[in-house]
């Protein structure tokens, strides 16, 4: 009790923590690493004792270890009936499927401890669909007050097929088989390295893409990335309410609909100077009743041997998908009339006024379409149905034989250029309804105790790195064994970390709120950007509080402080191996790390150009009165204030803002090891 209340203290102005490990939580964090290993073999399971567990285990006859049997009866029955078969493709974005996935982990949230949550864990993992089991029952684990702070491995762990291309995979499952090493390198610490591309397609002629937009493929094939969207979904799944969601989990993070609408913005401001560091125009925009202004081939395939489907540039919406379209139209004019009414209808048919700042998580629900929504019925899962309509997957010739796009998958929908498409529409939404907001006054914005003089940055520097990635636990192995280690080797983009120096001046001893953002400088086309229009494509770096004294202080950070971003995960064959050593070894202690699933830190900065991109970074610093970043506290403002309205009031004129000219400067690894540097 002691250790849960002190780790939700720092979760309350920290994204990560550690601790020392008790054997208890070791030996059920192995359990969940191996449960969801080799999920499409589950005879291999460790020792095998999770398989002869499954295999005996009756969830019926066992149903008085649940908190609600209702609630596993109906699961049984519809068990009994049939559900998704092994061996088939699973995607919540099939409303059947998404019913059978929340029906298992209604069974899994509902079992009454660690023990009774393992033993159907091991049942379902023998049982139910791969794809399904992994689905539920990692959102269990992430809920599961029996499950509280447990990791559950990475995606690319459980699942590789989904990350990289079939090219590689069928290479990586060689080794496996044969133990042939002729088609990859050892690495000094004895596992096997296979390359890999992003999956650029060298001939496209046929599928019509555009050139330019492939310079992209190093940051929409980011593992991380499509890792920290997939975690993103299990933390606030869409359909569970959030009297379901753990709120030890979630502590420290705004309500639900604005985590939603600032993760759409914080990608997208991202995404938009990735662009800029590639010489590519702005996002296109789509409409429905036009083709498509992007096209996609993600040159992989489900284990199945369902190839994810392709969509040339400038296809139209498919027949079969009219129906998709028609409701998600209809949903589009709800909302559009809510807005321009200011007025939005509860499920009592009651309408509430919308134009204030308590709203934005009013509308953050709305386009998401989650369980909190003030009228599912109506408002619909706008974000869900649109991202299926433009994945545009084939009609499935049975209910069990679905083969969903990119789009249909949390993780790998930022793969598509429309992806970002429709985040900009999203976006634009939530900034047509803040432009009605009130603006802020200076008197709003103003902290007159506080003087920013100046804002120091050191030059920024990124490269590409090649980075390791486990994908042996989720090959099929043979006779049961769990070697050899294999892992493919892909570039990604990184940064030096970086310091920054603050000099306030302070009238007063008081405790301030800071916040960091960065944006671009210039457009496109090389014209300087107004604050007062750019404030939407600042992306958020870090927010944090200092206690000022009486005079002149320096607030000295380092890019590793980042708020919202976390550092780089360890990788699952070390995590495992670093857990079992402890349990065998009393003298072992194992300081146990937990980060809320989010960004990393190599992900907070773009790639830059060689001869350096300009970008502004601005720092404000706020009263602390009303401003502490918790869920329950009264009178809170946006995580992104002030530049989450049309900024009115020209910064310039606030002591307390400070905009600062720096550059993101590209280069090769190897000519920036001289720059390396320690970081506080």
């Amino acid at each position: 009790m002691l250790r849960d209340l002190a780790i939700l203290a720092v979760l309350a102005i920290s994204p990560t923590i550690s601790w020392i490990a008790n054997k208890e939580f070791l030996l059920e964090q192995k359990t969940v690493y191996e449960l969801l290993r080799y999920i499409d073999q589950p005879e291999v399971s460790g020792d095998g004792s999770y398989y002869e567990l499954g295999m005996s285990y009756e969830i019926e006859k066992n149903i008085e270890n649940y908190n609600d049997e209702e609630c596993v009866r109906s699961f049984l029955a519809r068990y009994k009936k049939g559900m998704q078969p092994r061996g088939k493709v699973f995607s919540p974005f099939y409303s059947e499927l998404l019913g059978e996935a929340i029906d298992l982990f209604r069974v899994f949230l509902n079992a009454k401890d660690f023990e009774t949550l393992n033993k159907t864990a091991a049942w379902a993992r023998i049982h139910m669909n791969e794809g399904m089991f992994a689905y539920s029952f990692s959102i269990a684990v992430i809920h599961h007050k029996a499950t509280r702070f447990i990791r559950v491995p990475a995606l690319h762990e459980i699942q590789p097929h989904l990350f990289f291309s079939e090219t590689v995979i069928k290479r990586a499952q060689e080794i496996m088989w044969r133990n042939d090493i002729s088609s990859s390198h050892i690495s000094p610490k004895g596992y096997s390295v296979i390359p890999a591309t992003y999956g650029i397609r060298r001939n496209t002629k046929n599928y019509n893409f555009d050139e330019e937009e492939q310079r992209l493929n190093y940051f929409r094939n980011d593992v991380s990335l499509a890792e920290a969207m997939h975690y993103a979904h299990l933390l606030r799944p869409f359909w569970l309410g959030s009297l379901e969601i753990s709120d030890d989990v979630l502590a420290a993070w705004p309500p639900r609909g604005e985590t939603f609408l600032w993760w759409q913005m914080h990608t997208l401001a991202l995404y938009n100077m990735e662009r800029l560091s590639n010489n590519l125009e702005a996002i296109k925009e789509f409409d429905w009743n036009y083709p498509l202004p992007y096209g996609h081939y993600p040159n992989a395939s489900y284990p199945n041997g369902c190839q994810f489907p392709s969509r040339k540039k400038r296809s139209r919406i498919p027949n079969h998908l009219f129906p998709l379209l028609q409701k998600v139209r209809d949903l589009e004019s709800r909302l559009s009339s809510a807005l321009d009414t200011e007025r939005v209808m509860d499920t009592d048919g009651e309408s509430r006024e919308t134009y204030k700042q308590a709203y934005v998580e009013l509308l953050g629900n709305i386009l998401e379409g989650n369980a909190d929504s003030i009228n599912l019925p109506f408002y619909g899962t706008y974000y869900v149905l649109a991202k299926h309509i433009l994945g545009c997957a084939p009609r499935p010739k049975t209910k069990h034989t679905p083969c969903p796009s990119t789009l249909d998958h949390f993780a790998l929908g930022h793969r598509d250029p429309m992806y970002w498409s429709l985040t900009q529409r999203i976006v634009n939404i939530y900034h047509d309804f803040s432009s009605h907001l009130c603006t802020y006054v200076y008197e709003e914005l103003v902290h007159e105790d506080v003087v920013i003089q100046s804002v120091e940055v050191e030059p920024i520097f990124t490269y590409f790195e090649d980075v390791d990635y486990l994908v042996s636990t989720g090959l099929k192995v043979p006779n049961g064994r769990d070697e050899p280690v294999v892992k493919v080797r892909q570039c990604r983009l990184n940064h030096l970390p970086y310091r920054y120096n603050i000099t306030v001046k302070s009238a007063k001893v008081t405790s301030v709120w800071v916040r960091v953002f960065l944006g671009p400088k210039y457009d496109f086309n090389q014209m300087e950007l107004s604050i007062s229009e750019n404030y939407k494509n600042f992306l958020l770096l870090n927010v944090f509080t200092v206690n000022l004294e009486n005079g002149t202080f320096t607030i000295q950070r380092n890019s590793t402080q980042d708020y919202t971003a976390v550092p780089e995960d360890m990788s699952g064959d070390s995590f495992y191996e670093k857990v079992t050593r402890s349990l065998r070894d009393i003298n072992d202690t194992f300081e146990m790390p937990w980060y809320l699933y989010t960004l990393k830190l190599r992900n907070s900065i773009p790639k830059g150009r060689i001869d350096g991109l300009p970008l502004r970074l601005f720092v404000y610093i706020g009263s602390p009165i009303d401003e502490f970043i918790h869920t329950h506290l009264p009178l809170r403002k946006s995580i992104t204030f002030p530049l989450d309205r049309p900024l009115t009031v020209d910064p310039a004129r606030l002591p307390n803002a400070y905009f600062k000219d720096v550059k993101i400067y590209h280069t090769e690894r190897s000519k920036i090891k001289h720059k390396t540097r320690e970081t506080n």
